[in-house]
């Protein structure tokens, strides 16, 4: 058809088939209602933000309040309020809390009596503050008051201030405007809002924004101010120049200040109208598929754009070779040949971009480096060469993929820093290198330079491209090069000789060690500027001119060395020895002098020599004999003293052993003294007969030593001998007189100790008898009225109003009963009742009496008695004894209250005898404390007078027995008492 020749006919003929109008229409209505809807949420969500911050400052203004209280309560203490340090305290809150810059103490006309400001009242004079902005000229304030913002006199930034009456005037604390702004920083960053608070007459107290802050704007025209003014919370559009707010206003609470919350909507306006812009696209591509369905009822139409896509399709795959039949439309017949150029050109394009991108990749790879592309300011990698899997061994695709493969393989003690230097060198839009260290796949650390150039678009740094070297092998050597020099200069300094290090050729000395400035005592500057040379003043065999000899042989022989005298800074001279040395160091040759301070050597010399004179003149005259024995047990010294005892010359002796001269023939024992002593045995000390030249036998006391050379061999051994025959002599008499002596007087001290144990027992006794008499007749008898007077105080106060006496009459009454008991004990000790024995089977009457004692519920009682045995006793005194030992067993149990108490009786008929065995678990008694339990009145408790024991010894030896105690601390006591069978007992 002749109409539809053409594509634009064709398409405007299909388009008029479609409702395009109403379509249109209907999705702007929906866009709008959508615009509506959302406006209408964002009202609600900015005014729930405003209350939300209005809460927040009111936390924040009531943790201000409590921190001045605090600050008011310490005040309130008159002793620091009058303290000079009133001040330190003060400086030191504003100095620890988060809000304060400084406080202030006022009196009740506004001047300063206490500031955190200044070190004393008296360091400064007195301030006045009446006409703060908090008092606005009016005096007192009722409560507490918060002020506008005003300029700190202390810190010079915005602050605000609040007042507290206190009792001596007003407490008032300047806080730091921006703690306040950082409450509200916090709240804008949720949302993208604007955050203030706000005075009711609009003006400005703190700002998200630092620019308002600094210029103090004003909010009197919000119309939102206005009607919060008026009580009422509000939401509102303001606009201003070529701005658009919506603006929220509501009260904090408790205060006069409000919270203003405003939403720049041109920035909020911009997703909706993104949105628009969508939904206007999708009516468009709805509209265009009518048309399309249109367009799929002309046949011709169709077939000519699906082949041309399909070869469009072709032709993305990379297959270029393009054919096309004339589809009848002029349009998709231009278009058809301008695709068959384009594929032409594509296919020309990509063949070199292939070429390049090869030459490219050649290149970069063969970077003996890692070369990266990285995105700004996430740092994840975008490009890197395959060289990293060469340098690192991690395959390249986790360069990719793991968004912190940088961070993660980084050595985590270089991390912060190069990170931080990256970071910074790049906001600064500066190429940069550092190195780092990297942790490779094999585990090894390898050290990267890197190389970085930082690409800028908009003025902001959006990539980063470098090369990371591999720069291992060369920290590996200068780290070598720096322990090798540290070690040289650590051996070099620790040698104790001095060494000059000259040069062969100038003799300039190039360095000295440590040991050298500390023998010359010269700094190392004066010990370079003349050397050696300079030091070698002094008297013969060294003179200058033979030093500079001993270099030229040095030099030329390799070695020399000589004695000298040489000088210190301070003209002090001591004897050293030189050793010269040619050597080669760092390729120069050099002559090292190592000087060695001898002088103490020499006077050691010099001190041998006297001591070895006068060794050997004490070794003549002594009166003893001195003889030196070889290892094979000959004479190699014999002094005169040796002489005079034996007879023997030195002459005689020398070579010879002592079996053919001083050693009797029946008396050849010394065999194993001399083995000892070889083998280094020092108490070879010995009383011998020996024989004379003459043939006389004479007794000699030999003390013999091994002697040793410097390495610790023994070499020979010294004997002292002394003739001692008289002395033996003397001595065998004295002996004999020593020994009846000695039996005579062991005789006479134990009488006069068992006299003197007798003595003090009984006038022990004494003592205790006259005090037991005097208690029982002075304290007894008041003690009886006590009782009698409480008996009828507490017949006499019963009833529920004297309940609360009950408690203190009856430890009353315990206390009289435990006197009571101590003079009882004090009668049964010093009367020495007669026993009175009777025929009694102590095993059921043990039972009884056990059944009778109070056993505490914690205690575990355990008992197995032997009921057939009959033995005589006393069986009121036996009372008393059991009560005792079983008493002492429950308090022994108090002071080890925390294990399990355990309580064993028992008794048992052994070697005609008849055993009663108390044992308990309890603390024990330690040795000293065991040893006197049996003394009258020592005792380890704070109560009771120590005469337990001595009972019941008394009472069981009275009956022909005894008691025996066995006890270990920590592991508890045991008693042990035991009387006489009858004959006739079985």
């Amino acid at each position: 058809m002749p109409l539809l020749s053409s594509l634009k006919r064709a398409l405007t003929f299909n388009f008029l088939l479609v409702a395009a109008v109403p379509v249109l229409f209907l999705g702007l209505l929906n866009i709008q209602l959508m615009f509506n809807y959302q406006l209408d949420g964002v009202r609600e969500r900015n005014m729930l933000q405003a209350k939300s911050v209005a809460e927040e400052v009111r936390s924040f203004l009531d943790e201000v309040h409590i921190d001045l209280q605090l600050v008011e309560a310490t005040i309130a203490a008159d002793e620091l309020l009058q303290s000079a340090r009133m001040n330190n305290h003060l400086a030191s809150v504003v100095k620890n809390s988060l809000f304060f810059d400084s406080i202030y103490l006022l009196d009740a006309n506004g001047k300063v009596l206490q500031s955190s400001v200044q070190a004393s009242p008296q360091a400064q004079p007195m301030l006045d503050l009446s006409e703060h902005q908090l008092f606005k000229g009016e005096f007192p304030i009722q409560g507490p008051t918060w002020s506008g913002t005003f300029m700190s006199p202390v810190t010079g930034e915005p602050s605000i201030a609040i007042g507290l009456p206190v009792p001596q005037g007003y407490l008032l604390g300047n806080i730091r405007q921006r703690s306040l702004g950082r409450v509200l920083e916090r709240a804008s960053q949720y949302g993208g809002v604007e955050v203030s608070i706000i005075e009711t007459g609009g003006a400005l107290i703190a700002s998200s924004t630092s620019e308002m802050n600094m210029q103090g704007v004003s909010f009197a025209d919000h119309p939102s101010i206005a009607m919060a003014v008026q009580g009422q919370d509000t939401t509102q559009e303001f606009i201003q120049g070529t701005k658009y707010y919506l603006e929220s206003v509501a009260h904090i609470p408790d205060s006069k200040w409000l919270v203003w919350v405003g939403l720049n909507m041109s920035n909020m306006l911009v997703p909706i109208d993104n949105m628009r812009h969508l939904l206007i696209g999708v009516m468009i591509l709805a509209v265009l598929l009518g048309a399309i369905i249109a367009i799929l009822n002309v046949r011709r139409l169709i077939q000519p754009l699906t082949l041309l896509g399909h070869r469009a399709g072709q032709i993305a795959g990379g297959h270029y070779e393009f054919a096309f039949r004339p589809s009848g439309f002029t349009e998709i017949d231009a278009l058809a040949n301008q695709i068959t150029s384009m594929s032409h050109a594509i296919k020309v394009r990509e063949e070199s971009i292939i070429t390049n991108e090869q030459r490219f990749r050649d290149l970069v790879n063969s970077i003996d480096g890692i070369v990266w592309e990285m995105e700004y300011p996430s740092f994840r990698f975008l490009f890197v060469s395959r060289q990293a899997e060469n340098l690192l061994g991690y395959p390249i695709h986790k360069w990719y993929t793991d968004a912190d493969f940088w961070e993660h393989k980084t050595h985590q003690d270089d991390l912060p820093q190069a990170k931080a230097y990256c970071r910074m060198m790049t906001e600064k839009h500066q190429d940069h290198d550092f190195e780092y260290r990297m942790s490779a796949a094999d585990g090894r650390i390898v050290w990267m330079h890197n190389l970085v150039t930082v690409v800028i678009e908009n003025n902001r740094p959006v990539r980063l491209l470098g090369v990371m070297l591999d720069v291992t092998v060369q920290k590996e050597l200068l780290n070598e090069l720096s322990r090798s020099e540290q070690n040289y200069r650590e051996i070099f300094n620790a040698t104790s000789d001095a060494i000059f290090i000259h040069d062969a050729v100038s003799g300039q000395v190039m360095d000295v060690n440590q040991a050298t400035l500390n023998m010359f005592a010269c700094p190392y500057e004066e010990a370079l500027s003349g050397g050696i040379v300079q030091f070698s003043q002094g008297d013969n065999p060294s003179i200058r001119e033979e030093v500079l000899q001993k270099f030229k042989e040095a030099q030329e022989t390799g070695v020399a060395s000589y004695e000298w005298q040489a000088r210190r800074a301070n003209g002090e001279l001591f004897w050293a020895e030189v050793k010269l040395r040619s050597a080669t160091v760092g390729n120069q040759q050099r002559i090292l002098a190592a000087v060695r301070d001898i002088s103490e050597r020499r006077d050691a010399a010099e001190k041998i020599r006297e001591a070895n004179e006068r060794l050997t003149l004490l070794i003549d005259r002594m009166p003893l004999g001195c003889i030196f024995w070889s290892p094979e047990f000959t004479v190699n010294m014999w002094n005169p003293a040796a002489q005079a005892i034996f007879g023997f010359t030195e002459a005689e002796m020398l070579g010879k052993g002592p079996y053919d001269t001083i050693i009797p023939e029946m008396t050849r024992d010394t065999e194993p003294i001399w083995d000892r002593l070889m083998t280094g045995d020092k108490s070879a000390h010995g009383v011998h007969d020996n024989v004379t030249k003459r043939g006389k036998i004479i007794t000699c006391e030999w003390y013999n030593t091994p002697a040793r050379d410097i390495s610790g061999e023994t070499i020979g051994v010294i004997s002292m001998v002394q003739d001692i025959s008289a002395r033996k002599t003397a001595e065998s008499e004295l002996g004999k007189y020593r020994a009846q002596l000695e039996e005579l007087v062991r005789e006479r001290t134990e009488q006069l100790q068992a006299a003197q144990q007798e003595l003090v027992q009984k006038e022990r006794l004494a003592v205790l008898g006259q005090l037991t008499a005097t208690v029982s007749h002075e304290i007894r008898n008041p003690l009886g009225t006590v009782a009698n007077a409480l008996y009828l105080l507490k017949e006499s106060l019963k009833g529920q109003e004297y309940a609360h006496l009950a408690r203190p009459l009856t430890l009353a009454e315990r206390n009289v009963e435990r006197c009571d008991n101590i003079i009882s004990e004090l009668l049964d000790f010093s009367r020495q009742r007669k026993i009175q024995k009777q025929p009694l089977a102590i095993g059921p009457w043990l039972a009884d009496l056990i059944g009778e004692f109070y056993i505490p519920g914690e205690v575990q009682l355990h008992w197995a008695l032997d009921s057939h045995t009959v033995v005589p006793v006393d069986s009121e005194r036996l009372r008393r004894v059991m009560i005792n030992v079983i008493t002492n067993a429950l308090q022994a149990f108090d002071e080890a209250p925390d294990r399990v108490q355990k309580l064993e009786i028992s008794s048992r008929t052994v070697d005609e005898r008849y055993e009663i065995i108390v044992s308990d678990n309890g603390p024990g008694m330690s040795e000293e404390v065991l040893a006197r339990i049996y003394e009258p009145m020592y005792s380890t408790k704070t109560f009771g007078v120590g005469l337990g024991v001595p009972i019941i010894k008394n009472v069981l030896e009275s009956h022909g027995g005894g008691v025996e105690y066995h006890s270990e601390v920590g592991k508890g006591t045991t008693v042990v008492m035991w009387l006489p069978l009858l004959a006739d007992a079985c």
